[in-house]
């Protein structure tokens, strides 16, 4: 899987199949709340519909907001799709998403960590929360445990590099 960054392992001793798709688990990441769905084919069940519906040979997919990478790896499973990116703005997600792609063989992936904004700001801050899907760039609305400094990417020039058919987009304190 193409990433910017050193790749850095993580540890598990079990997988969660969810939709066909085996999510290292990660009890420090995967907490109760997105565990019991995960678990029950219902964590990002509508995402995993729509994307296997809509999806045509030949369609480029860009998903902002990659979580733990099932959406991504679903529509790098689809036949005849050309190419999937995604961008995950938390850092400690992006060992999990890369285990993810690995072990269900996603080849035609390119991950991002990155915050994806109108701006052109080369970073920004994004506020970590003990439950990764409530993590963002909003400091305010809920305590956080960690202040990371962030790649940024202008959305207009993401893109127009990407050139997507399809864009999917699951982000806090930024959509």
């Amino acid at each position: 899987t193409p990433h910017e960054d050193n790749v850095t392992m993580i540890e598990y001793d079990e997988t969660i199949e969810t939709f066909g798709v085996k999510i290292p688990f990660c009890p420090d990441i995967i907490t109760p709340k997105i565990e019991r769905p995960m678990r029950n084919n219902r964590y990002e069940g509508g995402e995993v519909k729509s994307m296997r519906d809509i999806l045509q040979p030949g369609d480029r997919v860009l998903e902002i907001g990659s979580g733990v990478g099932l959406v991504a790896t679903v529509a790098s499973k689809c036949p005849e799709v050309e190419s999937v990116t995604t961008v995950e703005a938390n850092p400690g997600l992006i060992p999990l998403i890369e285990e993810t792609f690995r072990i269900n063989e996603a080849s035609n992936v390119t991950l991002k960590n990155a915050v994806v904004s109108n701006t052109n700001a080369k970073s920004v801050d994004f506020y970590l929360r003990a439950d990764f899907w409530a993590s963002s760039m909003e400091p305010e609305s809920r305590a956080y445990v960690e202040k990371a400094k962030v790649s940024n990417i202008n959305i207009k020039k993401l893109v127009s590099d990407v050139n997507p058919t399809i864009i999917s987009c699951d982000i806090e304190g930024a959509e």
